[in-house]
């Protein structure tokens, strides 16, 4: 598994040790992109625990935001699958066991992507928070069943905070996107260069989603206001038109009029807010589109 983290320590320590805990081992790859100015000793746990687990490779340079790091780690690995965890994730403990079954009884399948369930130990889930709206949280779950990736069906994309890719097609895609994805220490909520790579790939190679190997991602505090959703929504608008995903531009034109009412509504239910904020998302892609 690799790790990609930035200036996230306290919640970095209990992913890899929810990793240490595991009853198969597992190789880790920890990609540290924080600036030195921001770190002043705080990775100290990791670099000892890295010097104690031969099984542990920890990297520590600045990378080109999180595609760029996540670059690096393909660089790092010698297996033959290289799996993805987000650096705020708690994985079961037989969680390398079914990534390792899930494999095995898939020997073709170019990509693996893996359900994401919340984790409320930090956070208490909102009243008007829809569960429709967890993706923007990188939660995923199209059911207990395994499913065949489909770019114009209902599994048409996968969250990198639980995807496994074959290391011979990361190399041969080019890896990810560096112009798309977090870049550490600003604003920006741009997305989507694991989709970007999924997409390009499944066009000639299997890929599925699978109800294992299931995390929780643990839920961020700072996350749960209306506001950060509306901007997460916008941005994921950004990220459409980047990678070229015109699902909205599918959508009937009368659903222009319906989003612009909506974004002046108040809403007071789930459903309500869960209608606003992809209102703001549909109306955002029509702005940058130059349709309105």
């Amino acid at each position: 598994s690799c790790i990609c983290t930035y200036d996230n320590y306290d919640i970095l320590r209990l992913t890899i040790e929810s990793l240490l805990e595991q009853k198969t081992k597992v190789k880790i790859i920890v990609q540290d992109n924080t600036p030195p100015e921001k770190i002043n000793g705080r990775d100290d746990w990791l670099r000892r625990t890295s010097a104690k687990h031969e099984f542990i490779h920890f990297d520590q340079r600045v990378a080109d935001g999180l595609s760029g790091s996540r670059n690096i780690c393909i660089d790092l690995c010698d297996t033959e699958y290289l799996h993805y965890l987000d650096d705020d994730v708690i994985c079961p403990e037989d969680f390398a066991y079914q990534l390792s079954s899930v494999l095995q009884g898939n020997p073709d399948v170019g990509i693996v992507g893996g359900k994401v369930a919340p984790d409320w130990r930090f956070a208490e889930r909102p009243s008007w928070l829809h569960e429709d709206l967890f993706g923007y949280l990188s939660m995923i779950d199209f059911g207990d069943t395994q499913r065949d990736f489909d770019p114009n069906g209902e599994v048409c994309w996968l969250v990198g905070a639980n995807i496994t890719f074959r290391l011979d097609l990361l190399k041969k895609y080019g890896g990810f996107d560096v112009s798309l994805g977090r870049k550490g220490g600003t604003s920006s909520l741009l997305g989507s260069e694991e989709n970007e790579l999924v997409w390009k790939i499944q066009k000639k190679h299997d890929v599925i989603y699978s109800p294992e190997p299931m995390i929780f991602h643990l839920v961020d505090p700072r996350r749960l206001s209306k506001e950060w959703f509306i901007k997460r929504a916008t941005w994921q608008s950004v990220s459409d038109i980047l990678t070229n995903s015109h699902w909205i531009s599918n959508l009937s034109a009368s659903k222009l009029d319906e989003g612009i009412a909506m974004i002046q509504a108040d809403p007071r239910t789930p459903e309500e807010f869960l209608k606003k904020t992809k209102s703001m998302q549909y109306v955002a892609y029509r702005l940058l589109m130059g349709e309105v």
